[in-house]
Protein backbone atom coordinates (compact mmCIF):
# COMPACT_ATOMS: atom_id res chain seq x y z
CA UNK A 1 0.00 0.00 0.00
CA UNK A 2 2.85 2.36 0.91
CA UNK A 3 4.55 1.75 -2.43
CA UNK A 4 1.34 2.20 -4.43
CA UNK A 5 0.67 5.52 -2.70
CA UNK A 6 4.22 6.70 -3.47
CA UNK A 7 3.95 5.48 -7.07
CA UNK A 8 0.78 7.45 -7.77
CA UNK A 9 1.97 10.60 -5.99
CA UNK A 10 5.14 10.62 -8.10
CA UNK A 11 3.22 9.77 -11.28
CA UNK A 12 0.97 12.78 -10.59
CA UNK A 13 4.07 14.99 -10.54
CA UNK A 14 4.36 15.61 -6.81
CA UNK A 15 7.39 15.18 -4.54
CA UNK A 16 8.10 12.94 -1.54
CA UNK A 17 9.66 13.55 1.87
CA UNK A 18 10.51 10.42 3.82
CA UNK A 19 12.58 9.56 6.86
CA UNK A 20 14.06 6.17 7.57
CA UNK A 21 14.63 2.68 6.17
CA UNK A 22 18.06 2.98 4.57
CA UNK A 23 18.46 -0.81 4.49
CA UNK A 24 19.41 -2.57 1.29
CA UNK A 25 16.11 -3.31 -0.42
CA UNK A 26 14.28 -0.94 1.94
CA UNK A 27 11.69 1.72 1.13
CA UNK A 28 14.28 4.41 0.32
CA UNK A 29 15.74 2.27 -2.48
CA UNK A 30 12.22 1.52 -3.74
CA UNK A 31 11.35 5.24 -3.88
CA UNK A 32 14.54 5.90 -5.87
CA UNK A 33 13.59 3.12 -8.30
CA UNK A 34 10.16 4.74 -8.76
CA UNK A 35 11.80 8.11 -9.41
CA UNK A 36 13.68 6.58 -12.33
CA UNK A 37 10.34 5.53 -13.81
CA UNK A 38 8.31 8.68 -13.09
CA UNK A 39 10.73 11.40 -14.17
CA UNK A 40 9.78 15.04 -14.74
CA UNK A 41 11.60 16.95 -17.44
CA UNK A 42 11.29 20.24 -15.54
CA UNK A 43 12.62 18.93 -12.21
CA UNK A 44 15.79 17.17 -11.18
CA UNK A 45 15.06 13.86 -9.43
CA UNK A 46 16.87 15.18 -6.35
CA UNK A 47 14.22 17.89 -6.01
CA UNK A 48 11.46 15.26 -5.95
CA UNK A 49 12.70 13.16 -3.06
CA UNK A 50 14.02 14.46 0.27
CA UNK A 51 15.47 11.71 2.44
CA UNK A 52 15.53 12.74 6.11
CA UNK A 53 18.25 11.00 8.08
CA UNK A 54 18.25 11.26 11.86
CA UNK A 55 21.12 11.12 14.27
CA UNK A 56 22.59 8.59 14.88
CA UNK A 57 21.45 6.77 11.71
CA UNK A 58 23.60 9.05 9.55
CA UNK A 59 26.70 7.90 11.44
CA UNK A 60 26.28 4.48 9.83
CA UNK A 61 26.47 5.95 6.30
CA UNK A 62 29.88 5.88 4.67
CA UNK A 63 30.91 8.34 1.95
CA UNK A 64 29.97 5.98 -0.89
CA UNK A 65 26.48 5.33 0.50
CA UNK A 66 25.88 9.04 0.97
CA UNK A 67 27.11 9.83 -2.55
CA UNK A 68 24.78 7.18 -3.97
CA UNK A 69 21.86 8.62 -1.99
CA UNK A 70 22.63 12.11 -3.34
CA UNK A 71 22.34 10.88 -6.94
CA UNK A 72 18.56 10.56 -6.78
CA UNK A 73 17.57 12.42 -3.60
CA UNK A 74 18.35 15.35 -1.36
CA UNK A 75 19.58 13.93 1.95
CA UNK A 76 18.65 16.06 4.96
CA UNK A 77 21.21 15.15 7.64
CA UNK A 78 20.04 15.98 11.14
CA UNK A 79 22.70 17.09 13.65
CA UNK A 80 23.42 15.41 16.95
CA UNK A 81 20.87 16.68 19.51
CA UNK A 82 22.09 18.99 22.25
CA UNK A 83 23.04 17.58 25.65
CA UNK A 84 23.33 14.01 24.36
CA UNK A 85 25.22 11.84 26.87
CA UNK A 86 28.53 10.43 25.76
CA UNK A 87 27.35 6.82 26.14
CA UNK A 88 27.91 4.53 23.23
CA UNK A 89 25.11 4.52 20.64
CA UNK A 90 23.11 1.32 20.93
CA UNK A 91 23.68 1.03 24.66
CA UNK A 92 20.61 -0.16 26.59
CA UNK A 93 21.17 2.69 29.04
CA UNK A 94 17.86 4.65 29.28
CA UNK A 95 19.66 7.97 28.83
CA UNK A 96 21.21 6.81 25.58
CA UNK A 97 17.92 5.37 24.34
CA UNK A 98 16.12 8.65 25.03
CA UNK A 99 18.89 10.60 23.30
CA UNK A 100 18.44 8.46 20.18
CA UNK A 101 14.67 8.97 20.41
CA UNK A 102 15.26 12.73 20.59
CA UNK A 103 17.23 12.44 17.36
CA UNK A 104 14.25 10.80 15.67
CA UNK A 105 11.92 13.47 17.09
CA UNK A 106 14.03 16.29 15.70
CA UNK A 107 14.07 14.57 12.31
CA UNK A 108 10.27 14.28 12.34
CA UNK A 109 9.89 17.92 13.38
CA UNK A 110 11.99 19.03 10.41
CA UNK A 111 10.20 16.66 8.00
CA UNK A 112 6.73 17.88 9.00
CA UNK A 113 7.84 21.52 8.91
CA UNK A 114 9.20 21.13 5.36
CA UNK A 115 6.21 19.18 3.99
CA UNK A 116 2.92 20.45 2.54
CA UNK A 117 0.96 17.49 3.94
CA UNK A 118 1.48 14.27 5.89
CA UNK A 119 0.22 10.76 5.07
CA UNK A 120 -0.26 8.42 8.05
CA UNK A 121 -0.35 4.67 7.33
CA UNK A 122 0.00 1.73 9.74
CA UNK A 123 2.80 2.11 12.26
CA UNK A 124 3.75 0.17 15.37
CA UNK A 125 1.71 0.78 18.51
CA UNK A 126 4.43 -0.25 20.96
CA UNK A 127 8.07 -1.32 21.05
CA UNK A 128 9.37 2.13 20.08
CA UNK A 129 12.64 3.67 21.26
CA UNK A 130 11.04 6.83 22.67
CA UNK A 131 8.05 7.60 24.85
CA UNK A 132 5.46 7.31 22.07
CA UNK A 133 5.49 5.48 18.69
CA UNK A 134 6.94 7.44 15.77
CA UNK A 135 3.81 7.51 13.61
CA UNK A 136 1.81 8.88 16.54
CA UNK A 137 4.44 11.56 17.04
CA UNK A 138 4.19 12.54 13.36
CA UNK A 139 0.41 12.89 13.69
CA UNK A 140 0.87 15.07 16.78
CA UNK A 141 3.39 17.29 14.98
CA UNK A 142 1.19 17.63 11.89
CA UNK A 143 -1.85 18.68 13.92
CA UNK A 144 0.25 20.96 16.12
CA UNK A 145 1.55 22.73 13.00
CA UNK A 146 -1.88 22.67 11.30
CA UNK A 147 -0.49 20.67 8.41
CA UNK A 148 -3.03 18.74 6.30
CA UNK A 149 -2.91 15.10 7.37
CA UNK A 150 -4.36 12.07 5.59
CA UNK A 151 -4.89 8.99 7.75
CA UNK A 152 -5.15 5.61 6.04
CA UNK A 153 -6.63 3.62 8.91
CA UNK A 154 -7.92 0.44 7.29
CA UNK A 155 -4.67 -1.45 7.88
CA UNK A 156 -4.63 -0.98 11.65
CA UNK A 157 -1.61 -0.01 13.71
CA UNK A 158 -1.07 3.49 15.04
CA UNK A 159 -3.06 4.99 12.17
CA UNK A 160 -6.22 3.24 13.37
CA UNK A 161 -5.54 4.27 16.98
CA UNK A 162 -5.12 7.91 15.90
CA UNK A 163 -8.42 7.76 13.99
CA UNK A 164 -10.21 6.45 17.07
CA UNK A 165 -8.80 9.24 19.23
CA UNK A 166 -9.71 11.94 16.69
CA UNK A 167 -13.25 10.55 16.78
CA UNK A 168 -13.30 11.11 20.54
CA UNK A 169 -12.91 7.51 21.65
CA UNK A 170 -10.63 6.59 24.55
CA UNK A 171 -7.93 4.02 23.80
CA UNK A 172 -5.70 2.14 26.24
CA UNK A 173 -2.79 2.50 23.78
CA UNK A 174 -2.50 6.13 24.87
CA UNK A 175 -1.32 5.32 28.39
CA UNK A 176 1.98 4.75 30.15
CA UNK A 177 0.53 1.53 31.61
CA UNK A 178 0.04 0.13 28.09
CA UNK A 179 3.61 0.87 27.10
CA UNK A 180 5.03 -0.34 30.41
CA UNK A 181 3.36 -3.69 29.73
CA UNK A 182 4.20 -3.94 26.01
CA UNK A 183 7.43 -2.01 25.41
CA UNK A 184 10.70 -3.41 26.72
CA UNK A 185 12.56 -1.18 29.22
CA UNK A 186 9.77 1.43 29.08
CA UNK A 187 9.55 1.74 32.87
CA UNK A 188 13.24 2.61 33.22
CA UNK A 189 12.98 4.96 30.22
CA UNK A 190 10.01 6.69 31.85
CA UNK A 191 11.93 7.12 35.09
CA UNK A 192 14.85 8.67 33.19
CA UNK A 193 12.54 10.97 31.19
CA UNK A 194 10.91 12.29 34.37
CA UNK A 195 14.33 13.41 35.62
CA UNK A 196 15.01 15.56 32.58
CA UNK A 197 13.26 17.83 30.14
CA UNK A 198 9.56 17.92 29.29
CA UNK A 199 8.33 15.06 27.13
CA UNK A 200 5.10 14.10 25.41
CA UNK A 201 3.29 11.44 27.42
CA UNK A 202 0.90 8.93 25.81
CA UNK A 203 -1.93 10.34 27.96
CA UNK A 204 -1.23 13.90 26.79
CA UNK A 205 -1.15 12.74 23.19
CA UNK A 206 -4.49 10.92 23.47
CA UNK A 207 -6.12 13.95 25.08
CA UNK A 208 -4.64 16.26 22.42
CA UNK A 209 -6.03 14.12 19.59
CA UNK A 210 -9.49 13.93 21.16
CA UNK A 211 -9.58 17.70 21.68
CA UNK A 212 -8.44 18.46 18.13
CA UNK A 213 -10.83 16.05 16.48
CA UNK A 214 -11.33 15.92 12.74
CA UNK A 215 -12.12 19.64 12.47
CA UNK A 216 -8.54 20.37 13.54
CA UNK A 217 -7.20 18.64 10.43
CA UNK A 218 -7.32 20.95 7.35
CA UNK A 219 -6.87 18.22 4.74
CA UNK A 220 -9.39 19.30 2.07
CA UNK A 221 -11.45 16.12 2.43
CA UNK A 222 -15.10 16.14 3.46
CA UNK A 223 -16.07 14.31 6.64
CA UNK A 224 -17.54 11.52 4.50
CA UNK A 225 -14.30 11.21 2.53
CA UNK A 226 -12.21 11.13 5.71
CA UNK A 227 -14.49 8.42 7.05
CA UNK A 228 -13.88 6.36 3.91
CA UNK A 229 -10.10 6.88 4.12
CA UNK A 230 -10.18 5.76 7.75
CA UNK A 231 -11.71 2.35 7.02
CA UNK A 232 -10.88 1.56 3.40
CA UNK A 233 -8.48 -1.24 2.48
CA UNK A 234 -9.07 -0.70 -1.25
CA UNK A 235 -5.81 0.70 -2.64
CA UNK A 236 -7.50 2.30 -5.67
CA UNK A 237 -10.02 4.13 -3.46
CA UNK A 238 -7.28 5.27 -1.06
CA UNK A 239 -5.11 6.62 -3.89
CA UNK A 240 -8.08 8.40 -5.52
CA UNK A 241 -9.00 10.14 -2.25
CA UNK A 242 -5.40 11.18 -1.56
CA UNK A 243 -4.74 12.56 -5.04
CA UNK A 244 -8.04 14.44 -5.14
CA UNK A 245 -7.21 16.18 -1.86
CA UNK A 246 -3.54 16.83 -2.68
CA UNK A 247 -4.55 18.55 -5.94
CA UNK A 248 -6.54 21.04 -3.87
CA UNK A 249 -3.64 22.01 -1.60
CA UNK A 250 -2.09 25.46 -2.13
CA UNK A 251 0.71 25.29 -4.70
CA UNK A 252 -0.07 21.71 -5.77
Amino acid sequence: VFIEIIRHILAAGHSISYGGDLRRGGYTETIIDLLRTYRRQDLDARERFSSYISWPVQDALDADALAELRTFSTPVLMPRPENVPANEVGSPDPGTTLAMARGYTEMRERLVEDSDCVVILGGRTHGQAGMIPGVQEEAYLALHESKPMFIVGGYGGSAAAICAALSGRANSMFSTDYHSENTASYASRLEEARRGEDYLTPETLGEFLREKGWVGNPNQLTMEENERLVVSDDVDEIVALLLRAIRQLPGA
